[in-house]
């Protein structure tokens, strides 16, 4: 039960840092168009969709 509870503040936690990191992403994207960022971009994405739905 314990670790369940730690593993949603962590969750919660990761999860707004993941979405800043998104914006930033997105913004590098948007301002350097560069192949890495869009590869950034996704990854995060992805680590996003992958926890939303472990919750």
């Amino acid at each position: 039960m314990t670790q369940n509870e730690l593993s949603g503040v962590d969750t919660l936690f990761i999860g707004l840092n993941l979405l800043f990191g998104l914006l930033i992403s997105g913004a590098i994207v948007i301002l350097s168009n560069s192949f890495t960022a869009v590869a950034i971009l996704i990854v995060v994405t992805i680590t996003i969709l992958e926890i939303l739905g472990g919750v």
